[in-house]
């Protein structure tokens, strides 16, 4: 049996894989990280399928940059994304650094009917994260995600629960500091020089 210190927090990460047999899959993981106020997204493209027991793998890419990537979520962009999936619109943000550009769009995911292919019927939300060295344009690589109406609340769930964690690490953080802070002294009043009265003054 494990044993925790009191008031130790441990959060989780959510995950979600899509193998397929044309090997064509990819994996997602969320994990919220309350002292750097952000969420860490790390992407990873599947590497293997074994048709007798009809299961993807994606272990083989987890050393590969080519085949894996990994990003942070500013808490305004997790909220942007939870804003997405409510007005069922779509987010699209840019990070930029000095070695290279990421793009990530996260919309409705939209896919021809099986009646009628040229009817587009929504079948929940897709993100899309593409990475481009700025030293070699042909160094880049690209990730694909979809999320079912399902998994879509599920995500946004928790990215309502790291929004809160976040917020009461803030709260947390901030009245520590005015406890440490001590009181300013309460300046003394002054007490008006007494005056002797006479005689006259009392009658």
């Amino acid at each position: 049996m494990t044993f925790r210190p009191k008031n130790t927090i441990i959060y989780s990460m959510i995950q979600f894989y899509k193998p397929n047999p044309k090997n064509t899959g990819c994996g997602c993981s969320f994990k919220i990280s309350v002292k750097d106020d952000c969420v860490f997204v790390n992407l990873i493209k599947q590497s293997s399928w074994d048709e007798s027991k009809k299961r993807g793998s994606f272990a083989g890419n987890a050393q590969n940059p080519k085949m894996s990537a990994s990003l942070k979520l500013s808490s305004t962009e997790v909220a942007d994304i939870i804003s997405a999936m409510r007005r069922n619109s779509e987010f699209n943000g840019f990070h930029d650094s000095p070695k290279q550009v990421t793009r990530i769009k996260f919309s409705p995911y939209m896919r021809a009917s099986k009646d009628n292919p040229s009817e587009m019927n929504q079948v929940g939300f897709s993100m899309s994260v593409s990475k481009e060295s700025k030293e070699n344009a042909q160094d880049k690589t690209s990730f694909l995600m979809g999320f079912t109406f399902g998994e879509a609340v599920k995500l946004e769930s928790y990215f309502s629960l790291s929004l809160a964690k976040i917020f009461e690490n803030a709260i947390q953080n901030n009245d520590n500091r005015s406890a440490a802070i001590p009181p300013a002294a309460t300046p003394k009043k002054e007490e008006a020089p007494k005056q002797e009265s006479s005689d006259e003054d009392l009658w």
